[in-house]
């Protein structure tokens, strides 16, 4: 997900310490793997999809909260806010496993698990130099702009991609 990237907590990096961005990536990265393993086992559950919609929702709600505490200079909420940031990783990465799963025979796999690679290094590469760019024409505030435009369009190909995998019967 793209505001999980470490660029993100690295903007209000301006002002802080260096204990405060490494407690915001520490943050997000011990509630990754937590949520990984949480949903690992309740993934069954809820299905793909809401695991989806979660994984969405936490990026939104982080990038949201990030944004505002960024603004208002909030150590305590931008390091909660990386750790939600966290949860979405978790999240998204069990929902995209399962998505691929769910919609790949077993010969199939392996290329859908490749592909899924390609898209989310690509999206690592490309996104920090959006976001370089927009930070150093518009500041931090057009770097929320980007990432709230992204997750838009992230929820909408979501809902899109749900409502094929159901008709389809994944």
């Amino acid at each position: 997900f793209i505001e999980t990237n470490s660029f993100i907590p690295l903007i209000h990096g301006h002002g802080a310490s260096a204990v405060v961005v490494s407690g915001s990536l520490g943050a997000r990265d011990i509630a990754a793997i937590g949520t990984g393993l949480v949903v690992a086992k309740s993934g069954a559950h809820v299905g793909s999809r809401g695991v989806a919609v979660a994984a969405v929702g936490s990026s939104a709600l982080a990038a949201v909260g990030m944004g505002l505490a960024v603004q208002g200079r909030i150590v305590g909420i931008v390091v909660a806010m990386s750790a939600l940031q966290g949860v979405a990783v978790g999240v998204g990465i069990a929902a995209t496993n399962l998505f691929i799963i769910s919609t790949t025979s077993e010969a199939e796999r392996a290329l859908g698990m490749a592909a899924s690679g390609f898209a989310t290094r690509s999206a690592g590469i490309v996104f920090p130099l959006m976001a370089g760019i927009a930070l150093g024409t518009g500041g931090v505030e057009a770097v929320f702009y980007l990432v709230g435009g992204v997750l838009i369009c992230l929820g909408m190909g979501t809902a899109v991609v749900g409502r094929k995998v159901e008709r389809a019967g994944g």
